[in-house]
């Protein structure tokens, strides 16, 4: 810190020389003049420094004692600028360096979007864009409440955003929306009807009147359990005591069976590179891209492309809208080849025992299943046969029991 004040206020070096010197480091310090740095360079000389407002008053010290005062070096801001003080190219391009880092440094380079999971950070980035955050905007001119609303209203799946802003660089930071849970409307009467056919195994209604009973066989759209249904007087009296309507609630599983078949040619198309391959440039700056190609750059025939994009870095992880981007173009022809029926095999089955999972649910269960492969024409067939344990019951709106019967 100290080095720090002494070039700000500028220091020159002196060298001392005469019969007795120490005269005047004493007159110095008499004087309260400061000085540091005391070298001594033979029993007559010395070299010492001293700021750049005390040479007059050393001066006439040193010819107090009768000693030879000469100036070795200079060092501070006050001479650098002293220098310049004719170059005024020079010091027209200091000052307008000073500027420009002072305003460029408020200029935005980079906006980083955080806090999002599913909504993607391109559409947030458009949004924003359009909101007027993006490369090259003056931060302090930013209206970060307006920027806040218009970016809310145009993505209602955003429930929170901010702004921060911080040199160069624009934090956004979100909160997506949590998805409304669905509400139960226990007041509308609800009948239970089969997803699918199946043979009831074991039932657990919770309200409503039962229609089916374990062993029964139902087909999809049976009502298996009824949300509007008389009360009657239980041992078996015949007095009516009313007509009860509630949402039916049950857990009704069943066996049921599947088939599933995915196919796939027994032939496809590959791919023989042809040439040499090509690795042409291009510059990402902002929005805008520079390419080191000619115009167009599209090239006749097939040919793979692979890019690799390296982003400029700031020390601290800050990423600069400047981005070279490479790319390796590499020509092929079309070719027929055999397919690898092993490999095309345990695919196609993979999938189907996924599609099966996925559809059967957490609460099913595949008890058994059996697959099978075959040829024809040209198609290499995978077949999944599969007897399940699931939950086949689906709400429905409830029909009056008049109505019901005449439909019967």
């Amino acid at each position: 810190m100290q080095g720090i004040i002494h070039l700000l206020r500028g220091h020159v070096t002196m060298e001392a020389e005469g019969a007795y010197p120490e005269r005047l480091l004493n007159l110095l310090a008499q004087e309260r003049v400061p000085f540091w740095g005391l070298e001594w360079r033979s029993p007559t000389c010395f070299q010492v420094r001293i700021f750049r407002r005390d040479r007059r008053r050393v001066r006439g010290l040193a010819r107090r004692a009768m000693c030879d005062l000469r100036e070795t070096r200079r060092r501070g801001v006050p001479f650098f600028l002293g220098r310049m003080r004719r170059r005024y190219a020079l010091l027209g391009g200091f000052v307008c360096f000073l500027l420009a880092v002072l305003v460029l440094s408020r200029v935005i380079l980079a906006v980083e979007v955080t806090g999002n999971e599913t909504v993607p950070t391109p559409r947030i980035q458009q949004e924003l864009r359009l909101a007027g955050v993006h490369f090259g905007v003056y931060g302090p001119a930013l209206d970060t409440n307006a920027v806040k609303h218009k970016v809310l209203l145009a993505m209602p799946e955003l429930s929170w955003l901010t702004v921060n802003l911080s040199g160069s660089k624009a934090e956004v930071i979100v909160r997506e929306r949590q998805p409304v849970p669905e509400i139960v409307d226990e007041r509308t009467p609800m009948d239970l009807l089969a997803e699918r056919d199946g043979l009831i195994t074991r039932m657990e209604v919770l309200r409503g009147e039962e229609q089916v009973a374990p062993g029964s066989t139902v087909i999809t759209g049976d009502v298996l359990v009824r949300g509007i249904y008389e009360v009657r007087r239980p041992e078996g009296g015949t007095v009516d005591l009313g007509t009860r309507r509630v949402r039916a609630m049950a857990r009704i599983y069943a066996r049921t069976w599947r088939t599933l078949t995915l196919e796939t040619p027994l032939t496809v198309t590959g791919k023989a590179y042809t040439g040499p391959e090509r690795t042409r440039y291009a510059l990402l700056w902002g929005i805008r891209r520079i390419n080191f190609y000619p115009k167009g750059g599209i090239l006749p025939g097939n040919y793979d492309k692979m890019t690799i994009e390296s982003s400029l870095r700031l020390p601290g992880d800050v990423v600069l809208p400047v981005t070279l981007i490479r790319e390796i173009l590499r020509p092929y022809e079309p070719v027929e080849r055999p397919l690898d029926r092993a490999s095309a095999e345990r695919l196609l089955t993979e999938r189907l025992t996924a599609t099966l999972k996925a559809d059967v649910g957490d609460d099913g269960e595949v008890t058994e299943q059996e697959i099978t492969v075959e040829e024809r024409n040209g198609l290499l067939l995978v077949t999944l046969r599969a007897e399940c344990e699931e939950q086949i019951g689906k709400s429905v709106p409830a029909r009056e029991p008049e109505q019901s019967e005449e439909n019967t």
